[in-house]
């Protein structure tokens, strides 16, 4: 006689199946949202910079010029001398481990008159690149080495040299010193001129408005900080950055911070000064100052302040017995901490590393841990075979 158990019900068995199969599906949904909320707060770049989140979407680059004695002249002078320069782009993603060649020239000694091949930095995603110092050999090029044409003409080598481009390359600001006025303009020529009682340098697009930073002609003087309205059609300066007599400093207006270095001198006792310095915060917006490092039995003297591009972070070089870089949060209003031995060049793009120039090497170094990338190396002295130069030219991204 078959007698059929009350746990073989039919209705048992459904239900059991629907328990299972929303057990699973609550497992993958749980597996699938800690995955993504993970990822939002530290995607994963395979490869990457130490520290570095950038997405791929945007490639960016540590740019550098190397330099090598092809040959020496027959007067054995420096002038005479055949030398290779070459301009690398670092890639900054992790795509590669290798630096990538951007331009290669060789120079010999009939043209060093002229002048040598340089880069510098214009704005985020545009290099100035110099054959020579002549108009003609002086122009604004890409991360990839492909040159912008738009007319230069109206603008001279003031245009080229002190420019800088807004987001859209639609216009540019940049000072005509024959003149004494900041100049807006776009590549067809000027559209507006404003009168400024000394030199200054474009140093940021904000939306639409610029800022701009003072060029001292006799060293000593302190700066001064520049707000161009395009919409307005007005150029002020902010009178709080020259109350702080600051003789360096970085502004960053997305931040409103201005870091600056503050210099003061002593009697030594032997007829001359001793200077220290500090590094001290200004909030532009609510005109609060802090000192973030002052002199210490470590150090007695800072240089180079360099906010990051998010605004949170400012790194600047400390001197003492030797050079240090130290990093300060800015939301914090100090507490500064020492990343590594070197000088600072440069962040990132993604404010996630620094460029430091660190026993004879050009690095990247993390600022979460402090790990360490090598670039590119200096060897032996000039004009010596083993001889081989490098230079720091800035960060930039493609178009």
């Amino acid at each position: 006689m078959f007698v059929k158990k009350v746990g073989d019900s039919p209705v048992r068995t459904a239900y059991i199946k629907a328990g299972m199969i929303l057990t699973v599906s609550l497992t993958v949904l749980t597996m699938v949202l800690s995955w993504r909320i993970a990822y939002i707060i530290n995607p994963t770049q395979v490869g990457a910079v130490p520290g570095s989140s950038m997405s791929a979407a945007v490639p960016s680059y540590l740019i550098y010029r190397s330099y090598r004695v092809v040959s020496r002249g027959d007067s054995n002078a420096a002038s005479d001398d055949t030398v290779s320069y070459e301009f690398f782009r670092y890639p900054l993603d992790g795509s590669s481990l290798r630096s990538e060649s951007m331009l290669r020239i060789v120079q010999d000694g009939g043209m060093n008159e002229r002048g040598e091949p340089w880069m510098g930095s214009v704005s985020d995603d545009t290099l100035l690149f110099a054959r020579h110092n002549e108009i003609d050999d002086v122009t604004w090029i890409d991360a990839s080495g492909n040159e912008f044409r738009p007319s230069f003409g109206w603008g001279g080598l003031g245009l080229k040299y002190g420019g800088r481009p807004s987001a859209d390359h639609g216009r540019t600001v940049h000072y005509d010193n024959a003149r004494g006025q900041v100049v807006l303009g776009a590549a067809s020529g000027p559209l507006k001129s404003f009168s400024v009682s000394e030199p200054v340098k474009p140093i940021a697009w904000d939306g639409n408005l610029v800022y701009l930073v003072s060029v001292p002609e006799v060293g000593g003087q302190p700066l001064g900080a520049y707000r161009l309205d395009v919409d307005a059609g007005s150029l002020t300066e902010i009178d709080l950055v020259r109350r702080m007599g600051f003789g360096q400093m970085d502004l960053n207006p997305a931040s409103g911070k201005v870091v600056g270095i503050v210099t003061t001198g002593e009697d030594s006792g032997l007829g001359g000064t001793v200077g220290f310095s500090s590094v001290v915060m200004l909030d532009l917006i609510s005109g609060e100052m802090v000192e973030l490092a002052g002199e210490s039995e470590d150090y007695r003297t800072f240089g180079q302040p360099k906010i990051s591009s998010d605004g949170s972070k400012v790194a600047f070089t400390a001197i003492g017995a030797q050079s240090d870089v130290l990093v300060s949060d800015l939301h914090l209003g100090g507490h500064e901490r020492r990343l590594i031995s070197g000088t600072v060049l440069g962040w990132t793009p993604d404010s996630q590393s620094l460029a430091v120039d660190r026993d004879n090497e050009l690095q990247l170094v993390s600022v979460r841990d402090g790990t360490v990338v090598s670039v590119a190396r200096r060897s032996g002295r000039y004009p010596d075979p083993d001889f081989h130069g490098v230079d720091y030219v800035g960060m930039v991204s493609k178009r």
